[in-house]
This record gives structure tokens, sequence and C-alpha cells, in this order.
């Protein structure tokens, strides 16, 4: 099991996708959204990288994680 110190600082490595953050039943939802928009920063910083002809990452993650990061927001203003 994950540990909330582990998905902080690694979450791509943590989780496979950001549906399997959105599943984890060990974090709450402001934990979740903490997580979230860390790795949308990590992944915004990796297209940069590939804009400049570095190492970069797929664009479809970035809108992946941008996406479970909105479900949660909406989920959150809910309750």
């Amino acid at each position: 099991m994950v540990t909330l110190k582990q998905a902080i600082l690694d979450p791509k490595n943590s989780f496979g996708t950001p549906q399997e953050l959105l599943a984890a039943p060990n974090f709450s939802l402001d934990e979740k959204i903490i997580i979230l928009r860390l790795w949308a920063y990590d992944a915004e910083r990796l297209e940069v990288a590939e804009e400049e002809n570095m190492t970069g990452t797929d664009d479809d993650m970035l809108k992946n994680i941008i996406d479970c990061l909105s479900t949660l927001e909406k989920q959150k203003i809910m309750f």
C-alpha cells in the first residue's frame, strides 16, 4: 500500500493512472486533490522539457490528471 509521503513525493510511480489514485481507499478527498495537483505540476514541467527537446511526457496523461482533479474538486464543493 502506498503511503501519503510516497504519493506526494512521486505520484507517477506510486499509481499507474490517476484513476488508481481515485480508487485508493486510504486517502481522503483533500489528500487525493493535493496528490493530483502535484502530479499535474510534474506533468506540466515534463511538457515544457519536451518543448525544449528534452525528455517529455504523454499529453493524454496530463489531460487525464486534470480531468480527475476536476472530478474531485466538484465532489468537494458538493460536500
